[in-house]
């Protein structure tokens, strides 16, 4: 059972008005689900079943993306076995419903998520291996 999320709101509605938000709103929210993200896979840990739709966001401004994130519908969550295939499939199942991020998006939000600068090789890598919309 999830607890109610007071506040959150779902990656697709911020999706649905991504056109309209302020770039600096966009890069909070990249910013924000990398971190997370990339928190749950440092901890050798995978989702399962990482939709879009599985991650809330709710602004807040003590956080320090300005955004507060939380996981839904952990049930399928697993430790990673192993940990490069199954980091990928996370990343791609949420990426499946972010039609509007575009390769610079995914490079910001690859550099945050792996920790290193946006146009390093590892990024680089990571974005020649994962399959993403509009890349």
């Amino acid at each position: 059972m999830t607890p109610a999320l007071s506040g959150y709101t779902d990656m697709i509605e911020h999706h649905a008005h991504w056109e309209t938000l302020e770039p600096a709103t966009r890069d909070a929210i990249v910013d924000t689900c990398a971190d997370l993200l990339g928190t749950l896979h440092r901890r050798r840990w995978r989702h399962g079943s990482l939709y879009a739709k599985h991650v809330f966001l709710r602004p807040a401004a003590d956080a320090p993306t300005g955004f507060e994130a939380r996981f839904i519908d952990l049930e399928k969550s697993r430790p990673l076995l192993n940990a490069g295939r199954e980091k990928r499939r996370d990343l791609e199942v949420f990426a499946r419903r972010l039609p509007q991020w575009r390769s610079a998006t995914w490079r910001r939000f690859l550099g945050r998520y792996l920790q290193r600068p946006a146009e390093s090789a590892e990024v680089e890598r990571w974005l020649g291996a994962l399959t993403l919309p509009n890349r």
